[in-house]
């Protein structure tokens, strides 16, 4: 009896342990791209006329020029989260296909028309026009 007691103690404690590193490896909250901000954004502004922004799960992608003929698609690492006043203030870690690891910053304004601004260039707006190219729509519901 006693050897069957100290089985089932130690399979509770590997079983703990293994709950306890899985929960562990699980990414944080402020570590994923938020649905809000998964799609293709574009400026009005004429400096970025033919320019795009993707965003989805994992990847970051820029587009440029008439017919897209710049396209530079990278890895998200990380996703910095920060909600100040009016907006939230994100901070994309990313890597490109040579590794080279870069931060895209910018502020989400979802009260002003769910738009963003980067960090860098406040004067210009960038709205979502659709969803990544190639994805599914999700369902709408009835």
């Amino acid at each position: 009896m006693l050897g069957l007691r100290n089985i089932m103690r130690k399979t509770s404690f590997l079983a703990l342990a293994i709950t306890i590193f899985m929960l562990g490896c699980q990414p944080k909250e402020d570590e994923i791209l938020p649905p809000e901000l998964m799609g293709v954004w574009t400026s009005a502004a004429p400096r970025f006329k033919n320019d795009t922004l993707e965003l989805s799960k994992e990847n970051i992608v820029f587009t440029s020029g008439e017919f897209q003929d710049f396209i530079s698609v990278n890895f998200i690492l990380k996703v910095e989260k920060r909600p100040e006043r009016n907006h939230v203030f994100y901070t994309i870690h990313y890597e490109n296909i040579e590794g080279q690891k870069y931060k895209f910053s910018f502020y989400y304004y979802p009260k002003k028309g769910n738009v963003i601004r980067l960090k860098n260039q406040l004067e210009f707006e960038w709205r979502k026009v659709g969803p990544i190219k190639g994805s599914k729509r999700p369902p709408t519901s009835k």
